[in-house]
Order: structure tokens, then C-alpha cells, then sequence
């Protein structure tokens, strides 16, 4: 009889941990990975829904809208640090609405906020943390914060929700409405206005004032590979403008050490979200099918204006990388390839140590690759170098036969 009370015990306790874990938020068994990913947290999720602003209004609450992706690399970080802390989750169950949002399911949304933070901060990113109030006009907004500064900040909102309700309500939605006055004046303004040449020269100035005139991109900090302004750049170049001569050898520059340096990858292909440095030699390992499908476009385009250059060889090759590692076996492309590996190592698919060459690689091989890379001093994993393109030295076909055999590895590295 004892016994079978404690089996009903068990019985019981296990149901309602099993409810629990099944309803822990709304985002248990969601298809997204990215939002499936914070089905664990603490945090009582929300999926973005009309019910959303109806909740907040009847609980009074500010709706916290945090946006991201699955192959975010501080996203993850942000939900280790911070989604995942309890005290950090009390906060904002106990006061706001809180709602994850995959910005590849809800461009509609991630634009309306990217376009907010951009206003207030100057710039905007991933992870998108927004706060807006139960009208759902946004209050402030802001990418990665560490834990202690993101408990901070939520206990600041929360006083100022309490003691300044009205006032912060109205400050948003004038802000709103400012907002979108200022965006018809600008469609006001017809084509017909506009002094193409004095447009383009004015494209033209403003980016080379930010261009890096020795190391190729725009900026001194993270090295973005920016598309939209080197394809501009590449028309106007090509269009009868009057364009100085420094803007093609910027792009030519640009183009090189993008396809030379560390934001492609040397072994499997494909282009990196961006380097951390100003020299593209630390990349974020991050693919996005995005980037790379405009760089593709970007490539061939200089391959019609400066035929000859290996640009349609980088264009091909990272549209081979495109179809081979990111087509979806049902149809389709995935989004992006995460940064991380299958043992949840930062760049681990990427980065090699010496002593990993030295197994796959023959004796001589390894002794050709250590010289031309410098390898015999460093005791730390490594990115590949060039083995062919723009900045690859030694042996070209001797080259070409190293990087076929790296590519007969284990499935732990592949894309």
C-alpha cells in the first residue's frame, strides 16, 4: 500500500513538472530555432500577437520587444548572461510583457525598431531590445548590455513607469508622431527636385570621407563588407560621372583585401559577417546568406567593369559556396550559419592548431604550410591563409593540393 501512494506520488510530481517544462513560455516547440532556443528561459515569453498590446494595457505594463536571430553570436550571449539569469527573469516577469521576436519571421517589425534605435542611438544591431509602452509606441531602445547593466536598466524603466506614466506615454508618441512627419517631408520631395550630379557627388564625398584608404572598407573599428555603397560606388565609377580616380582604387583596394584577407573564409568559401578589426584579420564567424548573395552581385559587377582582376572567380566560387553549403535539402536556402560549432566553440569549424595540420597534412606539406605561414612559433589555433586569390603565396598547385585535402575532414567542421 505504501509503495503504491509512492508511485502515485511520483506519478504526480512528474505530471506537473512535465506541465511545467511544456508551459514554461510561449515559446516551447516553436519552429523557429531561434525563438525554440529561449523555450528554456526563465523569462515568461511572448510571441508578437494582437493579444500582446491588449495584455500590456490591462497589467499597465511597458512591453519589452527583444529581436534577434539563431547564428547571433551576442544574442546567445545576452540570453547565457542575462535571459537565463532568475533574478534578472523576476524583473521582468513580475513587470513588463516581455516578447521574443526571430527578425527573420517579422522584418516588418525589426525594420519599424531598427529604424527607432538608429534614431535615438546613432546606430543599431543584434540583439534589438526594445521597450515600447502598451500603445506600443517605443520609450528607448538599445543592443547587447551586460547583465548587471541590463538589471539596471530594467529597474530605472520600471521606476520611471511608475512615477512618470503619463509623461513618458506622451513623449513617446510625440516622438512617433515627429517621426513620421519628418519621413513625408522627405517623400515629399520629388525626382524632379534633385540634381543627380550634385547627388552623386555628394554619395561620393561622404564616403570616402569614411573610406580606409590603406586597408579598403569604410570605417577604423569592425570592418562591415558594405555592399549597397561599394555597388554604388562601382556604377558611378562606370556611368559618365566625373568621379576622382582614388574612388576606383579604393574599390579595387576594398575588393582585394575582402577576398584576400579574413573575412572569407579560405577552405570552405563564403564571406563573414564582418571583422572585428580594421585590418579584416578577426572575423565574426558568422555567414549570412544575405551578405553573400550581395556579394556575389557585388563581384560580378566588377567583373564587367575590370575584366581580368579575379573578380568573377571570387563571384563564382561564392555562389558555389551558396548553393552547395546553404540549400535546404526541401527547398529553399537557410538564412545563416551560425558562428559556433557543434561543440558551441566560437569560429572551432575554423580555427586549426598546428598539431591538427601536422596530422593532416604530409610531413614535407606541413613543412611547406609552416614556413609560408609562420606556424613554427604559435601554439594557438589559427585561421587558413590564402591558398589561392588575391594575397596567396608559394606554389599555387601545390596549394591547391593542400586545401583538397583539409577539406577531407571530419563532419565537425563542415559549414
Amino acid at each position: 500500500m505504501l509503495n503504491r501512494i509512492i508511485q502515485l506520488l511520483l506519478i504526480t510530481v512528474l505530471m506537473s513538472w512535465s506541465h511545467f517544462a511544456v508551459a514554461a513560455n510561449g515559446l516551447t516547440h516553436h519552429p523557429s530555432p531561434y525563438l525554440a532556443m529561449h523555450a528554456d528561459d526563465p523569462v515568461d515569453w511572448l510571441t508578437w500577437n494582437e493579444n500582446v498590446l491588449q495584455q500590456a494595457r490591462q497589467q499597465n505594463k511597458l512591453i519589452f520587444v527583444s529581436i534577434g536571430y539563431f547564428a547571433c553570436h551576442w544574442c546567445h550571449v545576452m540570453q547565457r548572461e542575462s535571459y537565463q539569469n532568475g533574478d534578472i527573469a523576476e524583473i521582468l516577469n513580475e513587470h513588463f510583457i516581455s516578447v521574443k521576436i526571430d527578425r527573420e519571421l517579422r522584418p516588418e517589425l525589426d525594420r519599424r525598431l531598427i529604424d527607432f534605435v538608429v534614431s535615438v542611438r546613432g546606430s543599431a544591431g543584434w540583439p534589438l531590445n526594445v521597450f515600447l509602452t502598451p500603445d506600443g509606441y517605443p520609450v528607448t531602445g538599445f543592443t547587447y548590455l551586460p547583465a548587471e547593466t541590463f538589471s539596471s536598466v530594467l529597474l530605472q524603466l520600471q521606476q520611471q513607469w511608475l512615477t512618470r506614466r503619463a509623461e513618458v506615454s506622451q513623449a513617446a508618441q510625440n516622438f512617433h508622431l515627429a517621426s513620421l512627419a519628418e519621413a513625408d517631408d522627405l517623400y515629399a520631395i520629388e525626382a524632379a527636385q534633385v540634381d543627380k550630379n550634385r547627388l552623386a557627388q555628394g554619395f561620393i564625398s561622404q564616403a570616402m570621407a569614411v573610406a580606409d584608404e590603406l586597408q579598403g572598407g569604410f570605417g577604423d573599428t569592425s570592418k562591415f563588407p558594405q555592399h549597397p555603397q561599394l555597388s554604388s560606388l562601382l556604377e558611378l565609377v562606370g556611368s559618365g560621372v566625373s568621379v576622382p580616380d582614388e574612388v576606383a582604387e579604393f574599390i579595387h583596394l576594398t575588393l582585394t583585401e575582402m577576398a584576400g584577407r579574413h573575412l572569407i573564409d579560405h577552405l570552405y568559401g563564403g564571406f563573414f559577417r564582418y571583422t572585428t578589426d580594421p585590418d579584416w584579420q578577426t572575423p565574426h564567424y558568422e555567414k549570412m546568406l544575405y551578405d553573400n548573395a550581395q556579394m556575389v552581385l557585388l563581384y560580378f559587377q566588377a567583373a564587367q567593369q575590370w575584366p581580368g582582376r579575379g573578380y568573377g572567380e571570387i563571384a563564382e566560387a561564392t555562389l558555389n559556396f551558396i548553393l552547395e553549403n546553404m540549400s535546404h535539402p526541401r527547398g529553399g536556402f537557410v538564412s545563416s550559419l551560425s558562428a559556433v560549432d557543434v561543440n558551441n566553440r566560437e569560429g572551432g569549424r575554423y580555427l586549426w592548431h598546428p598539431h591538427e595540420l601536422a596530422k593532416k597534412l604530409s610531413k614535407e606539406d606541413y613543412a611547406y604550410i609552416s614556413e609560408l605561414w609562420q606556424l613554427n612559433a604559435r601554439d594557438e589555433a589559427v585561421l587558413l591563409q590564402a591558398l589561392s586569390g588575391p594575397h596567396a603565396r608559394g606554389n599555387i598547385d601545390r596549394n591547391s593540393r593542400i586545401k583538397a585535402q583539409l577539406l577531407l575532414v571530419d563532419k565537425t567542421r563542415m559549414p
